[in-house]
């Protein structure tokens, strides 16, 4: 009878304890804790979602509603893909990723702060890059053994070896690069200095800002005035300036009592303060302003070109446009004049906003006379008459053009490939551009040739993929660039553009439930990949949102649902992350349905460089992908206008003024702009402050336009 006793004790026991399994399409999430649909305790347990050959996809625990232990995902093949595990819902120690193969792909650390250090290897175990702060670098740029660290916001260095070389302990540090001097710039305590790779401090830490390294010197600026220290820490041009701009020919422009100068590299002045504005020189010679006109000076401060200009620009391929009265004309350094005032508009090569300018076409220049453009060579030599209403820019050798309220195409010599005779040129991608004619669309090739006829479809999108969407009688479907219905015109309720290699197609549909809308997802061969009951939208980074009892979720592209439907709105996956909406509010997922941001944002802008932009009671901040806030929150909302960043650099708006700041919240520029734009090229940004227009670069540096 014991015996008895004891082996039901035993069987109890084991199945008591054993955990309960389930799949992810039984689970939802309440305020980021997961529980089984109908039911009121938080999960614990197992989920397992398998492929439709059997073998596991994924199978992850949780414990009261969180994930806790161990995570893995598979192949199709069962090999594992993933592996790496959560504590109370925190992503922590070992992460690791597999080529299907076997061999490890990717080994990282995760503590409280995020990856410190991990390693990248190929398919065949050979090191390719080391990881740091979620970041990856080739292993060959550690050439100094030396990895960026991050600790309670706060950075530092290690060597390969996990060893800590420089302590974190600076808001803000550089890399030790060549731009450098082989010195790393820091930020502590709102101070800015730098230090040498064993962590020495170099130029102490005590001034208000840097800017860059110019010949050698490194620019800074203390309590509002400019100057120059040597990579020895030595101050070799006194803090004493208004202004200084860049090195050039070995001196350097500097503002004094409002007054310009040139200055050597050990501080002698050698073009004295008598100008009201001056340049760098480009081309050994730099345009300089007195008495209100505009002339050029060489290193010696000898007079080259008459102060007879009333702008000019800088000198480019030994030619620069200058303006005399209210017309522009070209000279060369000797102050020849190449083209004669006679242009109301000369295209500069300094303008990098200039998009008339032809990369390709390096001697055609841009020129307006009256309300009509045309191209001309460096010579002077007329190669299109000013006839045009507009030129667009040259791709292979080819431009639109407008005439008389029309659009034609010619080559760079002027000829003309198709006449002014279309209402519209759309432009060319893969040598197709879309174009109207007579009010009907079509497209034509870069011989000018119709290859979709004007009249068959009503609207065509542009050419993605090697197929267009199409138009007819307010029915969508595809064609590939040939002409060939690839989806039926009409046959589908809505069509959407091709993503990751598919097209969304929707159709209401009578069902086992009824009149329902089915969504398919169909490739550049009309075949369906996968079939789903109910809304769904794009795929973006292998996951596609859809929506079912008012609630989303996501799907990858097996058709497996990754992501349960628990959220009032989602977005589309940028760089592994999704903002979510709940309740009004908003935060961040990872592919996994983990909740990175808390959804307590009244607004979250789309993800640029790793950054995401929020707002929460009316301040911006930034906050980065693995969901901590890097730059508080301080800056004033906006609604003309989203913060972002682009080329490391983001405007920001503090006391109604527009400013920059880098990614680590550092003031690039002073809060004194009534309008900034974006940097674009990585080269400058397009300003406004009161009735003043040019353009700054990231050194802080103002160019202003000439009227």
């Amino acid at each position: 009878m014991k015996k008895i006793y004891l082996a039901l004790s035993l069987s109890f026991l084991i199945i008591s304890c054993s955990k309960k399994e389930i799949t992810s399409s039984k689970l939802q999430s309440r305020n980021g804790v997961y529980y089984e649909i109908n039911q009121q305790k938080p999960f614990t347990g197992e989920v397992i979602d398998k492929y439709s050959n059997g073998q596991i996809a994924i199978k992850k625990s949780l414990k009261k509603g969180s994930l806790n232990g161990s995570f893995k995902t598979f192949y199709s093949n069962g090999q594992i893909k993933e592996s790496f595990n959560y504590k109370n819902g925190i992503l922590i120690g070992d992460y690791i990723t597999y080529f299907e193969n076997g061999q490890i792909e990717i080994k990282s650390n995760y503590d409280d702060y995020g990856v410190n250090i991990g390693k990248r290897y190929d398919e065949f175990g050979n090191l390719i890059s080391i990881i740091s702060n979620n970041e990856f670098f080739k292993a060959s740029e550690f050439s100094t053994e030396l990895i960026l660290i991050q600790k309670n916001n706060k950075y530092g260095y290690i060597n390969k070896i996990g060893e800590i070389v420089i302590p974190p302990e600076y808001f803000y540090i550089s890399d030790f690069s060549d731009e450098y001097e082989g010195l790393a710039i820091v930020s502590k305590n709102e101070k800015m200095g730098a230090v040498d790779k064993t962590g020495k401090v170099v130029i102490p830490v005590e001034y208000n800002r840097f800017y860059f390294v110019s010949d050698g010197l490194f620019k800074f600026e203390k309590n509002k005035k400019y100057g120059f220290i040597d990579k020895s820490g030595k101050i070799v041009i006194p803090f004493k300036y208004d202004m200084a701009l860049w090195f050039s020919a070995g001196l350097v422009p500097v503002k004094k009592d409002d007054k310009y100068g040139f200055l050597n590299k050990i501080g002698e002045t050698i073009i004295p303060f008598e100008y009201d504005d001056a340049s760098g020189f480009i081309n050994d010679l730099a345009y300089a302003k007195k008495d209100g006109k505009y002339g050029f000076l060489n290193k010696i401060g000898e007079i080259v070109i008459p102060f007879e200009y009333d702008s000019t620009d800088y000198f480019f391929e030994k030619l620069a446009v200058v303006k005399k009265g209210d017309k522009y004309g070209l000279i060369d350094k000797e102050g020849k004049i190449i083209i004669p005032f006679e242009y109301d508009k000369i295209s500069s090569y300094s303008d990098r906003s200039n998009k008339t300018f032809s990369k390709d076409l390096k001697e055609l220049i841009s020129v307006k006379k009256g309300n009509k453009y045309g191209l001309i060579n460096k010579t002077g030599k007329i190669i299109i008459p000013c006839i045009y209403d507009s030129i667009s820019d040259f791709e292979d050798n080819l431009t639109i053009v407008k005439k008389d309220g029309k659009y034609g195409l010619i080559d760079g010599t002027g000829k003309i490939i198709s006449p002014c005779i279309y209402d519209f040129i759309y432009g060319f991608i893969d040598g197709i551009s879309l174009a109207t004619l007579d009010g009907e669309k079509g497209a034509i090739n870069f011989e000018g040739k119709v290859i979709v006829p004007f009249g068959k479809y009503d609207y065509l999108n542009f050419p993605k993929g090697e197929v267009i969407k199409v138009n007819k009688e307010k029915k969508w479907g595809y064609i590939n660039k040939y002409g060939k219905e690839i989806i039926p015109i009409g046959y589908y309720d809505s069509v959407s553009d091709l993503s990751e290699g598919l097209i969304l197609v929707n159709k209401l549909e009578y069902t086992s439930l009824g009149l329902k809308t089915v969504s398919r997802y169909i490739d550049k061969t009309g075949k369906t990949i996968i079939q789903f009951m109910g809304y769904s939208s794009d795929f973006s980074e292998g996951l596609a949102a859809v929506k079912r009892n008012r609630k989303s979720g996501f799907i990858n592209k097996l058709g497996m649902l990754v992501v349960p439907f628990e959220y009032d709105m989602v977005y589309k996956f940028s760089e592994g992350l999704c903002t979510v909406v709940n309740d009004g509010k908003k935060g961040v997922i990872n592919q996994y349905g983990h909740v990175i941001i808390p959804i307590i944002y009244d607004n979250i802008e789309p993800i640029s460089e790793g950054i995401f932009a929020v707002v929460k009671n009316g301040k911006y901040g930034f906050i980065d992908k693995l969901g901590k806030i890097i730059i508080p929150f301080e800056y004033e909302d906006d609604d003309r206008r989203n913060f972002w960043f682009k080329e490391g650099v983001a405007v920001v708006k503090k006391n109604g003024r527009y400013g920059y700041i880098n990614k680590f919240g550092q003031a690039l520029t002073k809060f004194e702009y009534t309008r900034a734009d974006d940097f674009r090229d990585n080269q400058e940004a397009y300003v406004e402050k009161g009735s003043e227009r040019g353009y700054i670069n990231k050194k802080g540096e103002f160019r202003k336009l000439n009227n």
